[in-house]
């Protein structure tokens, strides 16, 4: 990306303002061609010991959602999908070679229920004026509350 803006609208996409990684060659020190998707398959199989035909799906990560959320504050990364028996999904980080993390497919609800009930996320399909409004209301009320609980109690 070229230019201010164009760099942060990289930055919130998960982007390297840099552009994609180069890998070379340690011993030709040409381009390497298989780029990042490979190196995450590898990475992978580095940091869980599972051969890659048990990966049953990859994709790039470049946005904090659902499955990875802010609390990792690293993006983009490669979530690679194990089946049975692993059943889990890790996350890779190509630029610095870390397992970010793990999750296993039996902890989903327990994500989703937090990521749309304890964050609101589920008002997020109205916008995100309409859901800082709402959770602004519930904390004024919240307040108001105890305000009254507090004042009733001194009677």
């Amino acid at each position: 990306p070229q230019g201010e803006q164009a760099i942060r609208n990289a930055r919130f996409q998960g982007l390297q303002a840099t552009g994609p990684a180069l890998y070379l060659n340690a011993v030709t020190g040409q381009p390497w061609p298989a780029g990042d998707r490979e190196m995450a398959l590898q990475l992978a199989e580095m940091h869980t010991g599972l051969k890659r035909g048990s990966v049953e799906e990859i994709s790039l990560v470049t946005r904090f959602g659902g499955d990875y959320d802010f609390r990792n504050k690293r993006l983009p990364v490669w979530k690679l999908v194990y089946g049975a028996p692993v059943n889990e999904s890790i996350f890779i980080d190509t630029a610095s070679g870390m397992l970010v993390d793990r999750i296993a497919h039996s902890a989903r609800p327990e994500i989703w229920s937090f990521s749309m009930l304890h964050k609101w996320n589920f008002l997020g399909v109205a916008g995100r004026n309409i859901q800082n409004g709402v959770m602004c209301l519930a904390v004024m009320l919240m307040l108001l509350t105890a305000f009254l609980g507090l004042r009733s109690r001194r009677r």
